[in-house]
């Protein structure tokens, strides 16, 4: 009986494949290039189209398919919309793996619009993608507040859905929030105050790097990844919490030019140091 069970196991590893990805592509436009930055929408995020629909992408398996997360579907689908011209994928439905299938399965909707910019709601942290005003979004305090602006970002961790076949994987991804984050219209030309704002961005971009280093030098296997990486978030969490506050607190908010130098050398020097660590 172990034999026949341990036989039928190793040939669905073996039979297992990627998954199908079917693109219907209405209107190609001319292809863009490899490093171009695609914006994905899911489900809930408001989307107006202001350019053209490029077409539909549907990914679908047999019950028993390898390398189909959900990160490694959306890269695929990255692929077709360079290669059609698209630059935002706006997700219709998303199913999670289960007892039917061992993949993430996404349709999409695929777009070229003349500016993605409009339609963030969230901006994962890049050394090429510095903040503007223009993603400080959410409608600004009063004038009786003492701030002049105020920046929404935060690191979080996901695991995959691990099965027979999917082993556990841990993503780290520090984002920046457009629709929590404002600014007063006065300092819309106040560089000194954007940098600021870019250094608690950048402060909590080296605290995710902190987690996924002492992630990876744990030897943690299958079974704990998921439960004691969970545990380091917390932690982690915490201290990027302390440190903003210490911030805002030794610079007074930005208003201390002296302090906010300091600041903005240590934070490089921390991000240089744990580059290694950034997210692929």
């Amino acid at each position: 009986m172990k034999i026949n069970i341990l036989i039928i196991l190793s040939f669905i590893i073996l039979n297992s494949c990627s998954p199908r990805i079917t693109p219907t592509i209405i209107s190609k436009q001319n292809p863009i290039s490899d490093d171009t930055y695609i914006l994905v929408l899911n489900k809930d995020d408001d989307f107006k189209n202001d350019g053209i629909q490029i077409g539909t992408i549907k990914s679908t398996d047999k019950g028993f398919s390898t390398h189909c997360s959900f990160d490694e579907i959306i890269e695929q689908y990255k692929k077709i919309c360079r290669e059609n011209g698209a630059n935002i994928i706006k997700i219709n439905e998303h199913k999670v793996p289960d007892l039917k299938s061992s993949c993430d399965r996404i349709e999409a909707t695929i777009y070229k619009v003349p500016n993605y910019k409009i339609h963030e709601n969230t901006i994962e942290w890049s050394k090429e993608r510095k903040l503007t005003w223009f993603d400080f979004k959410r409608k600004p305090a009063s004038d009786n507040y003492p701030f002049g602006a105020e920046t929404s970002c935060t690191f979080t961790l996901k695991s995959n859905t691990v099965s027979l076949i999917n082993k556990p994987k841990i993503k780290i991804t520090n984002s920046f929030h457009c629709d929590e984050s404002w600014v007063k219209t006065k300092n819309l030309e106040n560089q000194s105050l954007l940098e600021h704002e870019q250094l608690h961005f950048d402060l909590s971009e080296i605290y995710a790097r902190k987690l996924r280093k002492i992630i990876s030098e744990n030897k943690f296997n299958s079974f704990n990844l998921v439960k004691e990486s969970n545990k380091l978030f917390y932690e982690y969490f915490d201290l990027n919490k302390e440190r903003q506050i210490l911030y805002d607190k030794e610079t007074n908010h930005g208003r201390d030019t002296l302090e906010q130098k300091k600041w903005k050398k240590m934070i490089e020097t921390e991000l240089k140091q744990l580059d290694e660590f950034a997210a692929n």
